[in-house]
């Protein structure tokens, strides 16, 4: 392997090792982990070998774990999952993903398992106020007197919304159907469609 000679961001191997250390924040029981580190004259970054910039060497190594007859060319995410337990280089997952890519006995012997792609389909236009509709939720809201989410329901003729704050033990299709009687069938009365991603409370 190459030995560490030179320089890393414009410092010393050695001193970029010696000052790459990550620290506990502050309020939490002091612990020093150190980024980097040489062993035996090589340069380690947590634990992974770091590999200089050589594309020669790079491509040695990718060559030996993704061409060789006991990985057999094995696919981007197992790929990147097998070279992440040893090695580790910048920009390793693009690298990685682009010599897959253009690796010729992949593209020869691998097909597509999945059926074609269909054709975009737009949605038809509204004729009307509130016939067509398309409802979601917003989560992960800070907790505000027992709701902390909404369900957004918008309209497509005028882009009307409606944001019905939802409270944490009140989300069931139940509850949601109740909502929807309350919030927007009281005044524009039972849609034509309803556009959404399917959500089992949608369903």
């Amino acid at each position: 392997m190459v030995q560490v000679k030179t320089v890393l961001n414009g410092h010393k191997a050695e001193e970029a090792a010696a000052g790459l250390r990550e620290t506990t924040p502050r309020g939490q029981k002091a612990r020093t982990k150190v980024i980097l580190e040489i062993k035996d004259g090589l340069l380690y970054r947590k634990g992974m070998l770091w590999i200089p910039e050589d594309k020669e060497l790079i491509t040695t190594i990718l060559e030996s774990e993704h061409n060789s007859k006991f990985t057999a060319h094995m696919g981007q995410v197992k790929t990147i999952e097998l070279k992440q337990r040893n090695f580790w280089w910048p920009k390793m997952d693009e690298r990685i993903i682009n010599y897959i890519r253009s690796c010729s006995e992949c593209q020869k012997n691998k097909v597509v398992r999945r059926h074609p792609y269909g054709l975009s389909l737009p949605l038809e236009l509204p004729y009307a106020t509130w016939q067509s509709i398309a409802m979601d939720f917003i989560t992960e809201l800070p907790l505000s007197d027992k709701y902390y989410q909404l369900w957004l329901v918008i309209e497509w003729f005028t882009k009307m919304a409606h944001f019905i704050a939802l409270q944490k033990d009140a989300k069931m299709a139940a509850d949601l159907a109740v909502a929807f009687a309350k919030e927007v069938w009281k005044y524009h009365g039972l849609p034509t469609d309803i556009v959404s991603d399917r959500d089992s409370r949608f369903t």
